[in-house]
């Protein structure tokens, strides 16, 4: 691979993660001030969406010298007719154009995923990467750490989860809960796999576990329920007898304080007790999506979509979607896209050298997906995404240069 190629690639890695953090900056900076104008994250995704097009464009050749690439291109092309295919056979009193810009917002989120993988994956599958970009980012990381706990203890408005109501969280200068919850979850991956697997340090883990209970959104929570079935059985705790005596010490605990407890969960989250005491259970912890799912069945697929619209999809997220990860693939590009997205992901196993953890990755974050929105429909998740995986890439190329050297 052409090593100005890379290089250049390299400097765009590093100047698509300054300019999302200088979105999120001065996002934040415009929230304190309380300036009418705030949309500065999307000002800058859009230049670094157009930065990406460009650069694919002119680098063209380079990138179709590559197998992998030149297949990734193929599926964005896949994508785009899908989603215009999808379109023009929708049922809609709107017309076309009006149809086409009012998805066209989301168009763009879904497109940084191809996008972001096509432009940096030739950099971070080379000889020459070494996760120096990912480095990069944990001290951002670790400074919003920061952030969150300024934010936690004098509960500082511009760094909460929920700048509205009284919901429980704080994200530091991330822009979205989503970008908050994603970004620890695959940090927290990321340090564990070093702690328990590579025998590395376990302050990072330990911080970033404990961090990760003030972003205060379910999915975090979720996810770190998956984390706890994953490790109870990998690591066969069911037959470790500190495990039952820790978990006696808390349960004896929590009986004790039960009252300090429950006060404590129902100040802060009183909110999920609202929801279920009107809408039930399942209302309560899937945010009301079980309602927008069946509004999604209803009013989109049986009364818009004709056949076609099941192969391709038939989007109108500018009027309703159900905000469910897998769902809302379906309803914006149909069975051809989860496929797509599947492959992508699939291809990345792959180049993993089919690692075991990395296949946790997939299924765990996958899993907190499917429940939620904002994994596959945002611009910040495909660039940690990515960079994480760099890491295991990276890590299975050493392997194999290994194993032809001995």
């Amino acid at each position: 691979m052409n090593l100005i190629f890379l290089k250049r690639i390299s400097s765009l890695l590093y100047f698509t993660i300054v300019m999302f953090l200088l979105g999120d900056v001065l996002r934040k900076i415009a929230i304190f001030l309380d300036l009418d104008f705030n949309r500065y994250t999307a000002i800058f995704k859009t230049i670094v969406l157009l930065t990406y097009i460009i650069f694919i464009s002119i680098n063209l050749k380079e990138y179709t010298k590559l197998k992998v690439t030149k297949k990734f291109l193929v599926f964005l092309i896949i994508l785009l007719s899908v989603f215009v295919l999808g379109q023009i056979t929708i049922k809609s009193n709107t017309s076309l154009v009006t149809l086409f810009t009012g998805n066209l917002l989301y168009l763009c989120r879904y497109l940084f995923w191809p996008l972001t993988i096509i432009t940096f994956f030739p950099l971070i599958n080379s000889g020459y990467y070494n996760n120096q970009h990912l480095r990069f980012y944990t001290i951002i990381f670790f400074i919003n750490i920061i952030f969150i706990l300024w934010g936690f203890f004098f509960d500082f408005s511009p760094f909460r989860t929920y700048i509205y109501g009284n919901r429980f969280g704080y994200m530091g200068l991330y822009n979205t809960s989503n970008q908050g919850s994603y970004y620890f979850i695959f940090f927290i991956l990321y340090y564990y796999y070093r702690y328990f697997f590579k025998s590395k340090n376990s302050l990072e883990l330990v911080i970033t576990l404990i961090i990760s209970l003030f972003i205060g959104t379910k999915k975090v929570y979720f996810f770190l329920v998956l984390l706890f079935i994953y490790h109870f059985f990998k690591f066969k705790l069911y037959k470790n007898l500190k495990f039952y005596t820790l978990l006696l010490t808390i349960i004896f605990f929590t009986f004790i304080f039960y009252s300090n407890i429950k006060l404590f969960l129902t100040s802060k989250f009183q909110i999920f007790l609202d929801i279920y005491n009107e809408n039930g259970l399942i209302t309560s912890i899937v945010s009301y999506r079980d309602q927008l799912m069946v509004k999604t069945f209803n009013e989109l697929i049986l009364e818009s979509w004709r056949l076609p619209n099941f192969i391709f999809g038939g989007p109108k997220f500018h009027e309703i979607r159900a905000e469910f990860g897998l769902l809302d693939l379906y309803v914006f590009f149909g069975v051809l896209g989860i496929y797509i997205f599947f492959c992508f992901f699939k291809v990345f196993f792959q180049f993993t050298n089919y690692s075991r953890f990395y296949l946790f990755i997939l299924a765990s974050v996958g899993l907190t997906a499917f429940f939620s929105s904002g994994f596959l429909s945002d611009a910040n998740q495909p660039l940690i995404f990515l960079l994480i995986s760099g890491y295991f890439i990276v890590e299975a190329n050493q392997n194999r240069k290994e194993l032809k050297e001995s």
